[in-house]
């Protein structure tokens, strides 16, 4: 929709108030604004001045706004006051103004942003200025240490806004300071101190040229604040941020439609699932249940080459046993991304070989619940350039119900002892789609269950009315079993439901007559394996063969091709076989099957099954 600047009024004063020649940039942010609140252009009125009191009476009605600048407005229902450097979108509700959206001048976004979208913005290069075993007093003076790092006389400008960013416990370590120093390196009166705010924002003093401070103390027992340590110096100087908007956190770099949102429910990982009471985490990664008081999520899906920002714990600056690690699809810690939780928001990219996280949310003197009840990981959603942006899903906000055997029934649930992943919590295919997808999935997998059991399931669920889409999957109970694959008949026909394909017909007929709408996505089975020895043979026609049978592959790609419904290959695409098959398999070698997939497994099927839902 468009927004012709001439029926908004005042964008062109506030423009030419606080960006001068660029006045375009703050329109652009206040259009922005407009179309989240769901107004039109022909909504605004214009604004009274600050001091006055807010309009009411003849063209004052609900839903009319207006831009207000810097001030107060008095209404006998309360006041609104626009705070320096921010302008106010405020909305007539019939009754009274309200300040539904907030924008902010010459905001920091370092608190927001992890480093290398700093780096984008304007950072200034320190790497040069490190010296190890230099610390910087309170008074400004450099000063031996051992132990200490610093970065001096760092150049940097006069009268300029910096942060400083990345840096460990500069809350807590009294021994990070900081000074500014002139053209000749002279100590500038007043401006050497301790780091006491995190992140460190402040402007330079007029005749500043160079700075110095602290990055590492002898307490930190790693390089973190070393290597992650950043000045960063805005390249835009007037950087809007949405403060709010309807409740929503929006930052707008630049003002032209650049936005980050951290807060975007699409964006969050689900996290419910994988919260463990009495569980702690090492800062080895290890997870250590029965310990009293703890709470920790393990192993939650996560992307590699994504970057996330873990939000919302209490105090984890000062809480000493909150960690975090980052796994492979093996369940293997990755060397250096397990540590301490040292830094909030703590912003991590996951590596290339990631597929899980663990983190402690709660530890035994918290109180209370705030930390379980407000922690959250988020994709960082950006479309700065050179950073990564999340695919949209089309499946978000939607809701799946999933038909299938235990390798569906799995997720979520503890291994069983038969299985080498023991005792972990299965990250399954349905995990994956949650998280991934950002969709509901109702699991309706069962144990031990084959087609003909599966269609019992299809035929009992009573919700259709309320899903947009159904997944089936079956196979390895069915050669376990030798159900027999049976005959493929004309839609509409009648179907031979102790067979495999009259079962899998009659499902998929069944679900499409109680809601023709749904999207219905076939799933062939993975490989699976059978050891006959020390046990009873696996009758019928798939006696002595130990790999499971291709025909139950084709008859579901039967199905698919009859009704026009996507089949998702998993047999053929996953890439299991006799050499890799202990890897992605988890079934321990004396157990007469192998059919359950590793969380490496699960891993395989989602890099298959996200896309194709996705492209279908």
């Amino acid at each position: 929709m468009a927004y012709p600047i001439d029926n908004i009024p005042q964008t062109k004063e506030i423009g030419d108030k606080f960006l001068n020649t660029e006045y375009d940039a703050i329109i652009a942010s206040i259009l922005e604004l407009i179309k989240n609140l769901g107004l039109v252009a022909g909504s605004f009125v214009p604004a009274v001045a600050p001091g006055s009191a807010l309009p009411t009476g003849e063209g004052i009605t609900a839903g009319k706004a207006m831009i207000l600048q810097e001030g107060t407005y008095t209404q006998s229902s309360g006041n609104i006051v626009v705070e320096p450097n921010h302008v106010v979108i405020a909305v007539y509700d019939g009754t009274s103004w309200a300040a539904d959206a907030d924008l902010e001048l010459n905001a920091d976004l370092s608190s927001y942003l992890n480093r290398s979208d700093l780096e984008l913005l304007g950072s200034v290069d320190i790497a040069p200025y490190l010296q190890n075993n230099k610390a910087i007093t309170t008074q400004g003076v450099v000063v031996p240490g051992n132990g200490y790092a610093s970065f001096v006389e760092v150049p940097i400008q006069g009268s300029t806004r910096y942060t400083i960013y990345g840096i460990k416990n500069p809350i807590a370590a009294s021994s990070k300071s900081y000074v500014q120093l002139d053209t000749n390196k002279n100590i500038i009166a007043g401006t050497a101190g301790p780091i006491t705010s995190y992140p460190h924002v402040f402007t330079s003093h007029a005749n500043a040229r160079f700075l110095s401070f602290t990055a590492k103390e002898p307490s930190e027992t790693d390089s973190d604040s070393i290597t992650n340590a950043i000045l960063y110096k805005p390249s835009i100087t007037n950087d809007p941020e949405v403060v709010s908007v309807n409740g929503y956190k929006i930052i707008d770099e630049v003002s032209r439609n650049k936005i980050i949102t951290l807060s975007d429910p699409t964006s969050v990982v689900n996290l419910s699932e994988y919260l463990q009471d009495n569980t702690a985490l090492q800062t080895s990664g290890a997870i250590i249940p029965g310990a009293s008081g703890y709470k920790t999520v393990v192993y939650a899906p996560i992307r590699p080459n994504v970057k996330y920002v873990l939000y919302g714990l209490r105090n984890p600056i000062l809480y000493t046993a909150k960690n975090i690690a980052i796994y492979n699809d093996n369940g293997q810690v990755i060397v250096g991304y397990n540590k301490n939780i040292g830094i909030y928001p703590y912003f991590f990219t996951a590596p290339s070989d990631a597929a899980f996280v663990s983190f402690t949310v709660k530890e035994p003197s918290e109180t209370d619940n705030f930390s379980e009840q407000n922690v959250m990981l988020s994709n960082v959603t950006s479309k700065i350039a050179g950073a990564m942006v999340i695919p949209e899903s089309k499946w978000a906000g939607k809701t799946f119900v999933s038909f299938g055997d235990s390798i569906t029934w799995y997720d979520g649930r503890v291994y069983n002892t038969s299985n080498v992943e023991n005792p972990k919590i299965a990250v399954g295919y349905v995990s994956y789609m949650r998280n991934l997808l950002r969709c509901n999935v109702d699991n309706q997998g069962a144990s031990g269950y084959d087609m003909p059991g599966i269609r019992t399931i299809i035929r009992g669920y009573a919700n259709y009315a309320n899903v947009q889409a159904a997944t089936i999957t079956s196979g390895a109970n069915d050669h376990r079993k030798a159900v027999p694959i049976g005959t493929l008949q004309p839609i509409g026909g009648t179907f031979t439901v102790t067979t495999f394909l009259g079962a899998l017909q009659d499902s998929v007929e069944y679900i499409l007559n109680q809601n023709p709408n749904i999207r219905i996505y076939l799933m062939t089975p993975i490989i699976g394996y059978y050891n006959e020895s020390g046990t009873v043979d696996v009758p019928g026609p798939y006696k002595g063969e130990p790999v499971l049978s291709v025909d139950y592959v084709n008859a579901i790609k039967s199905v698919g091709e009859l009704y026009n419904l996507p089949v998702c290959d998993w047999y053929h695409t996953v890439g299991i076989n006799s050499i890799n098959r202990p890897v992605f398999i988890g079934d321990k070698e004396d157990i007469p099957y192998y059919l359950h997939p590793t969380l490496s497994g699960y891993k395989r099927m989602a890099d298959v099954l996200i896309p194709f839902l996705n492209n279908f």
